[in-house]
């Protein structure tokens, strides 16, 4: 009986100290989970600001082209305007004679 006493002690010791090993590594394990958790919220948090400045760069940019572009527009339109506001037959030719532009005149005479 008293062998019996100290292989069932024997084993509960075995299993303790397995089980303290188990929970340590399992400590070991959660704090590198930690440690790796933090280290991504850093890396997104840093990513999610370059994105925004990215974001607000290209909205600038895109408000500005847009007033360009109106910019261009305006003396365009005008241009147009004038052109088929005048009475003469206008048109307009590339360098082998092919009509590129006429004026409402010189459609109204075609």
């Amino acid at each position: 009986m008293q062998k019996a006493l100290k292989d069932k002690d024997w084993v509960i010791e075995k299993t303790d100290a397995a089980l303290k090993d188990l929970y340590g590594e399992l400590e070991r394990t959660n704090e590198a989970l930690e440690r790796t958790k933090a280290s991504l919220e850093t890396k997104v948090d840093e990513r999610t600001k370059e994105l925004e400045a990215s974001n607000k760069a290209l909205s600038k940019e895109l408000t500005e082209r847009k007033k360009m572009q109106e910019v261009l527009r305006t003396p365009a339109r005008q241009w147009r305007t004038t052109f088929d506001a005048i009475s003469d037959v206008i048109f307009l030719t590339d360098s082998e004679g092919r009509i590129l532009r006429c004026n409402t005149a010189m459609a109204d005479f075609l």
